[in-house]
């Protein structure tokens, strides 16, 4: 509440030790309001000071609200005076508590929470890793295999290490030039391939329902006759694997699934990091202004003030004063009869004929005419 009296005791003090008698004062009152307070757990110490502006003279005093302004580009509605006078009156400070809250994101018709998505990508991850080591370890298993093993395992033939090979009487061996044909051979016949190693040399057989003997020889070398130590023991780790099951994935299916494994944990991460992106809103708006004769009017017609524009092609003759007159790409003849105005033929071999106020810009043909006008 004011105390009027003793505002214009204030006044009057004012008035006689300036001298000016009859002049108006601006005065502005301001609160200063302390919050204090818990909102939920969060404990709330704000301050408040809002400002009234009014004008004291010796007969009114009057409200000097000023309406907001809007930011520049805005397209924002102004307040109306009442609405104004309310808020000036009965002014409000917004505020706002920080708080947790489930940070949740929506897929289809389903909201999954942020963390639970993270740890689902962490699992994803470490799955992506565990076969990205058993691709390596199938790989590094393939290497100190034959190429006869590796034939096998391609064909699911067995081949079975034996001590040694028995010659049936009466009947020699056929000889194979290619392992692969052996192979073949073997799962025809769905007979095993017998293997034995004697003498730095690893012999293949297999024995059809006839009893004929297939046999396909491998000479070793030295490295290879080293690591022959056992022959049979050896070659029973060499061999123990390849009768697989065929229900084994193939090296490229592999790959392709930790691909796709890959691209799973990227799109969970990224979608879960960015979850929690905050975005501030913004003040951004459109705005619309009319264009000016200012902004279409050429530097050398600077000096003219211009109210009109007349835009034609051919030959025409213009009777407006104070215009713009625009003439268009090609061959124009223009008379001007009005005055103070300014015209521009444009790229044409132009015949412009006007009065002496008007100025007349020049064009880039050279073969223009301009007469009794100032060119620029």
């Amino acid at each position: 509440m004011i105390d009027l009296r003793q505002l214009y005791t204030i006044v009057d003090h004012l008035t006689t030790s300036s001298g000016e008698v009859g002049a108006d004062y601006t005065v502005d009152l301001q609160a200063i309001v302390h919050v204090h307070g818990v909102v939920g757990d969060k404990r709330v110490d704000e301050t408040f000071s809002p400002v009234l502006p009014f004008s004291v003279s010796q007969s009114m005093i009057k409200l000097e609200i000023a309406p907001p302004t809007a930011p520049p580009g805005a397209t924002y509605a102004p307040p109306s005076a009442n609405a104004t006078l309310v808020a000036a009156t009965n002014p409000v400070q917004a505020g706002s508590v920080p708080r947790k809250a489930a940070n949740l994101l929506n897929v289809a018709r389903y909201r999954i929470a942020v963390p639970a998505i993270r740890l689902l990508g962490l699992l994803v991850l470490a799955l992506a890793f565990v076969m990205a080591t058993l691709h390596v370890l199938l790989v590094r298993r393939k290497v100190g295999l034959p190429q006869e093993a590796l034939i096998a395992r391609h064909f699911r033939a067995h081949v079975v290490p034996v001590a040694s090979l028995e010659q049936a009487q009466g009947s020699a061996p056929l000889e194979v030039l290619d392992f692969t044909i052996l192979t073949r051979l073997a799962c025809y016949l769905e007979r095993p391939i017998l293997l034995a190693t004697h003498d730095g040399e690893r012999t293949y057989a297999l024995d059809d329902n006839n009893g004929s003997r297939y046999v396909y020889r491998v000479p070793m070398n030295e490295t290879q006759r080293v690591r022959e130590e056992a022959p049979a023991e050896r070659a029973g780790r060499l061999f123990a694997r390849v009768a697989v099951d065929r229900r084994r994935p193939r090296p490229a299916a592999i790959r392709v699934l930790g691909v796709l494994v890959f691209v799973g944990v990227t799109a969970t991460l990224v979608t879960s990091f960015t979850a929690t992106t905050n975005v501030p809103t913004s003040a951004a708006g459109a705005s619309s202004f009319a264009r000016q004769f200012s902004q279409l009017t050429p530097a050398g017609c600077s000096s003219l003030t211009l109210t009109s524009l007349v835009v034609k092609s051919g030959t025409f003759t213009n009777t407006a004063s104070n215009a713009l007159v625009l003439g268009s790409a090609g061959k124009d003849t223009i008379t001007d009869n009005g005055a103070h105005n300014c015209i521009v033929g444009g790229g044409g071999s132009d015949t412009v004929t006007a009065v002496a106020s008007d100025i007349c810009i020049k064009g880039p043909s050279s073969g223009a005419t301009y007469k009794k006008c100032a060119t620029a």
